[in-house]
């Protein structure tokens, strides 16, 4: 009983997992994007980058087998998040054939989410909602099993060193948790929350650090300067200052670019590559970032900046921003042929790569409509009284603290870096998900009663 039970769990798996790739099998090819080529040189030639972890090239190296085929990769990443939302699923409901929910909702969230585009994408983003999820299942369902609890501990540690945003969001997101035990209205509903187990947690997010120490070292200094760009903070410090310090950014203050993008990306005519790159303007941009954060008439601006930042990327979630055509000619083209082969004719002949990838403009208006409409029921499920009550405790903690993470999400990626789509993009997919299992919840509740009123 219990062998044909988990063959219906890994084939429900498999099937999910399919639908998840529907987005990449439609384009001919998993959906690609700049940093792609990234990663892709760090993982097959084994160097870390300067703007990230080696963590996800080698991840791409490890699953495409050494470059057998990268459609291996977006299964293996698609069936990673596929099995964390049945143990979501299983947990969070405790109805008696989860695997048949996760079907049905990943079904849905296949045609009116970003889900299928961020899980057969190659990309790290995918591991932003997985880091998420395998901390609040760590966190909250003390009865997984031995073999679910060492596969949640390992792929939130190594979702965590994916991407050097997933540190920070996850070290505040146990921090809240933390905070949160001391605070009277939530002790009801946080007694099987182990603080120990906090602290492991925190302590496995922070060790991240070792991994991602040497990008953090090299790049740091300019994302930061950027953000600082973009908010109009670096103008008006030189404007103030370049009467008495000798920067060399000063001969470019006139002419810096309007957007964060341009001034990390722009080779020919950013002041960065003007000066000489990133190794060579680190002194001076630490300098001048450390004098605007000790400064508290700069330290307000960094502020506000932030917080503007973080409302505009609240609203900013399209699918498709940076998935153009990177056809001949270009870096990810060549290093596809260089480093998979066996993939070079497939994606050449991919939608994405031939300039025909705009199902996503269908797409855009309809996960809007699901976005908003979500986060305005879940809302009022949070608010009205008799509607929270009919929630099970532990659904309500899921609700709560997915809903911070997604916020810790764009408050760290718009704070620290710039205003994207794709940072919101990667966990927008949440609130649908959360309402399915509401109804769920719901629905169960109804049932229990109706059942328990025909025995009386």
């Amino acid at each position: 009983m219990l062998k044909n039970e988990s063959l219906k769990v890994w084939a429900s798996l498999f099937v999910c997992t399919l639908l998840l790739l529907w987005v990449a099998i439609y384009n001919g090819f998993p959906i690609v994007y700049s940093d792609t080529s990234t990663y892709l040189a760090s993982g097959f030639e084994f160097e870390t980058p300067a703007d990230r972890p080696i963590t996800y090239g080698l991840f791409i190296f490890i699953s495409s087998l050494g470059g057998q085929t990268l459609w291996l990769t977006a299964f293996l990443q698609s069936l990673i998040i596929t099995y964390v939302i049945y143990l979501v699923v299983k947990y969070f409901t405790n109805v008696k054939s989860p695997s048949t929910f996760t079907i049905l909702f990943i079904f849905l969230l296949s045609f009116i989410s970003s889900l299928p585009w961020i899980s057969g994408m190659l990309l790290a983003d995918i591991f932003t909602p997985t880091t998420i999820l395998s901390l609040l299942l760590l966190i909250f369902v003390p009865k997984l099993t031995k073999a679910e609890r060492i596969f949640l501990y390992f792929i939130f540690f190594l979702s965590n060193a994916m991407h050097m945003s997933h540190l920070l969001i996850n070290a505040f997101l146990i921090s809240t948790v933390l905070l949160t035990t001391y605070i009277r209205y939530f002790k009801s509903f946080l007694i099987s929350v182990s603080k120990k187990q906090l602290y492991l947690l925190l302590f496995l997010t922070l060790s991240a650090i070792a991994i991602m120490s040497s990008a953090m070292s090299k790049s740091k200094h300019i994302f930061y300067m950027g953000r600082m760009v973009e908010n109009g903070i670096l103008k008006k410090y030189l404007d103030e200052t370049c009467a008495t310090k000798n920067y060399q950014l000063c001969a470019y203050k006139d002419s810096l670019p309007a957007t964060a993008d341009r001034f990390l990306w722009d080779f020919e005519n950013s002041p960065v590559y003007k000066l000489g790159g990133w190794k060579t303007t680190k002194k001076e941009f630490n300098e001048i970032i450390s004098a605007t954060l000790t400064e508290s008439k700069y330290l307000k601006l960094h502020v506000f900046g932030a917080i503007d930042n973080s409302i505009r990327q609240l609203s900013e979630f399209n699918l498709g921003e940076g998935n153009i055509a990177f056809g001949k000619g270009t870096v990810l083209e060549d290093r596809v042929g260089l480093f998979i082969p066996s993939d070079a004719v497939c994606y050449n002949e991919s939608k994405q790569t031939n300039g025909e990838l705009s199902l996503f403009n269908d797409f855009n208006p309809i996960q809007k409509a699901v976005v908003y409409s979500s986060l305005v029921l879940l809302l009022l499920i949070m608010i009205v009284g008799p509607m929270r009550k009919k929630l099970s405790p532990v659904l309500f903690l899921l609700i709560v603290f997915v809903l911070i993470g997604v916020l810790y999400n764009d408050v760290v990626c718009a704070s620290l870096s710039t205003v994207a789509n794709r940072f919101a993009v990667r966990v927008i997919w949440l609130l649908p998900f959360l309402v399915f299992l509401v109804t769920l919840n719901y629905w169960k509740v109804f049932s229990d009663k109706k059942k328990s009123t025909q025995h009386k």
